[in-house]
């Protein structure tokens, strides 16, 4: 399996031990996905498992997929705080909740 790590990580499981760098593209032994911190990792958005070459491309051109690319912009453009560091999930609930409240702000502007 391979997979890219946005920070360090060591991965422990029955004795044996992976570490992967910051930012590294790295090939590890297929027990690492049943680790719990390669589940949380994988949830908060600081690993990613490489499953197609359009993936791997886009991760090494800068470092995030285009959907996270689109995601932090989107965030940027509602003046989302923080919206640098925060995971994937937390980013989207941030964003759902920011465009509701500027519809609903809208919404009361025109009177409907």
């Amino acid at each position: 399996m391979r997979i890219f790590a946005k920070k360090a990580f060591c991965f422990k499981l029955a004795g044996e031990i992976v570490n992967i760098k910051p930012m590294e593209f790295k090939d590890v032994p297929d027990w690492v996905k049943d680790t719990y911190l390669f589940a949380l990792a994988k949830q908060e958005g600081s690993v990613e498992e490489i499953v197609s070459k359009e993936q791997r491309l886009s991760l090494e051109n800068d470092g995030i997929t285009k959907e996270e690319k689109e995601l932090r912009e989107r965030a940027k453009d509602l003046k989302i705080s923080n919206y640098q560091r925060m995971a994937i999930d937390k980013l989207k609930e941030k964003i759902a909740e920011a465009e509701l409240k500027t519809q609903n702000g809208d919404e009361e502007k025109t009177g409907e």
